[in-house]
Order: C-alpha cells, then sequence, then structure tokens
C-alpha cells in the first residue's frame, strides 16, 4: 500500500515539473524590436543579408534621418513612438544585432539574445 501512495505521489511531482516547463508564450513579447528587425530586414537585399556591416548600414538608414549615427535624429517615416525608442536602443549595439541577424537567426530570437544586454528590448510592446 505504501508502494502505491508512493508511486502516485512521484508520478504527481513529475506532472507538476512538466506543466511547470511549459510557459505559455506571450506572442506580443519582443513585438516592436521583431517590427524593427523586419523594416531593417526589407532594406536588405538578398545578397546582402549575410553581411553584417550592410546590416549595420540598413539598421542607420532605417533608424536614423541622416543613416550616420553621430547625430542622431530619428527618421521622420518612424510613424509610431515605440519604433523611435527601439531604434534608439539599437545605436549603440548595431554589431551586436549584426551577429546573429547575419546567421539567418529568427527575428525573435535575435531580439531574445540582444535582451541579456538590454533588459528593454522584449518589454516595449505597441499599444492595443
Amino acid at each position: 500500500m505504501y508502494i502505491n501512495i508512493f508511486a502516485f505521489i512521484v508520478v504527481l511531482a513529475i506532472l507538476q515539473v512538466t506543466l511547470a516547463k511549459k510557459k505559455v508564450e506571450d506572442p506580443k513579447e519582443c513585438e516592436v524590436c521583431v517590427s524593427v528587425l523586419d523594416g531593417v530586414d526589407k532594406l536588405l537585399p538578398k545578397e546582402k543579408k549575410n553581411d553584417k556591416l550592410a546590416i549595420e548600414k540598413a539598421i542607420s538608414t532605417y533608424c536614423t534621418l541622416s543613416g550616420f549615427g553621430s547625430d542622431w535624429k530619428p527618421n521622420p517615416t518612424l510613424a509610431n513612438p515605440k519604433d523611435v525608442k527601439m531604434c534608439y536602443a539599437f545605436e549603440p549595439m548595431k554589431k551586436t544585432v549584426s551577429i546573429p541577424f547575419s546567421t539567418g537567426m529568427p527575428k525573435k530570437k535575435v531580439c531574445k539574445r540582444l535582451q541579456k544586454d538590454n533588459p528593454d528590448i522584449c518589454d516595449m510592446r505597441y499599444r492595443k
């Protein structure tokens, strides 16, 4: 009888651990970051998608008025202030963005990796 109770408790513990590991992923997590990376991706020709320098230049072109980072002014085509804020966060870490982006890593995964350097990367969300 004690063996049956012990086995039941072990099964319950295993189920609890399994259910705890399955997190429900928030579909809006990293949405601003992914959106900005999609915009940068659209600026890159197919043959330049693996070129880190071309990616860094595309980030500057997408995010800034002049395309240069020294006198940072947001690109007026960025309609949402969250996009401007994300671009401002990307500016000092363009190299860090370009490395995983150039390998073809999914954009959400790139954003999660960038979150290690800047915790706000995946916390920004668009308004409803």
